[in-house]
């Protein structure tokens, strides 16, 4: 049986914030949008708060658009479904796409939302991972007012993100692709590919006009440990190549190994996750370098 709980819905983003902060001093409210996290953990009584704000039906926070200029945009409260479906996203942002269509299964992806899945902040899924590669940012309201926090500065550790006393997520945005760039996400998973992650990679790479020399790189590891990890070092290491094509991608995930934690878990230990990290770095280098010229990412 679930505690009992007082139930309200918010009508913007500013009222939620508001009634989170109001409850702030017990730490008993929290925030329900797609309840696909929260709802396990109140049956399992992990999670017993005394009032839940409801923001789905929020209409500021849906809806996906995009401007050449600045990019894509992604209200909290879109479905992981509805971005995977999006042709904005299709045409644009083909790695994204894939990420999400790799989350969980259909009926998670139908009702989970990607502000949802940035403020759980659990190790083991995708979002976080593709966000960062593609130097995403998440946009943030509450009591002081709005802020932006880079995707790969959200996720702090283990059910941890930026999120201060009262705040909420209100979008994410991404960068317009750009010329000669190419982004790819790679997913491993132990048993059926609706399973958590062991590991994902992202690879992002923006080059010059002839293909050889990486101008700008992200390379990001996600669900191996406590948060997201960019491997600054392995990335240096792609734009000193003077030519992607003889890019040593073993070298650069030799490096890359060693800029993030690992930590045994349910979905294999230590060892063997950096074992499967090694070999999908190899391999989202391989495709992104393959990829390169396409017009977009």
């Amino acid at each position: 049986m679930y505690n009992r709980f007082e139930y309200e819905r918010a009508q913007s983003a500013e009222e939620a914030s508001a009634k989170l902060l109001e409850g702030e001093g017990d730490g008993e409210t929290m925030v329900i949008a797609g309840g696909t996290a929260l709802v396990i953990m109140l049956k399992e009584k992990i999670l017993t708060p005394k009032r839940l704000v409801d923001i789905s039906q929020i209409a500021d926070l849906r809806g996906v658009s995009y401007d050449d200029a600045r990019g894509l945009s992604i209200g909290s409260m879109v479905t992981h479904l509805e971005v995977e479906n999006s042709p904005i996203v299709a045409r644009n942002y083909p790695s994204l796409r894939e990420a999400f269509h790799t989350i969980g299964n259909v009926r998670v992806r139908t009702v989970g939302t990607i502000g949802g899945n940035l403020a759980y902040a659990e190790p083991q899924c995708n979002p976080p991972t593709i966000l960062a590669a593609l130097g995403a940012s998440v946009h943030l309201t509450g009591p002081n007012g709005g802020r932006v926090v880079p995707a790969e500065d959200f996720i702090k550790g283990i059910f941890e993100s930026a999120l201060e006393p009262g705040e909420i997520i209100v979008s994410v945005t991404i960068p317009p692709p750009q010329p000669f760039s190419a982004c790819s996400f790679f997913k491993f998973t132990q048993k059926s590919e609706t399973d958590k992650p062991t590991s994902v990679v992202a690879v992002y790479i923006r080059s010059d006009q002839e293909k050889r020399k990486a101008l700008e790189v992200r390379l990001v590891v996600g669900a191996v440990g406590p948060r997201t990890y960019r491997c600054s070092k392995a990335e240096d290491l792609v734009k000193r190549c003077d030519d992607l094509a003889r890019l040593d991608r073993a070298k650069v995930a030799q490096v890359a190994s060693e800029e993030f934690e690992v930590m045994d878990d349910l979905y294999g230990p230590a060892w063997y996750k950096k074992c499967v990290t090694d070999s999908i770095i190899r391999d989202a280098l391989k495709a992104t370098v393959d990829s390169l010229g396409r017009e977009s990412a």
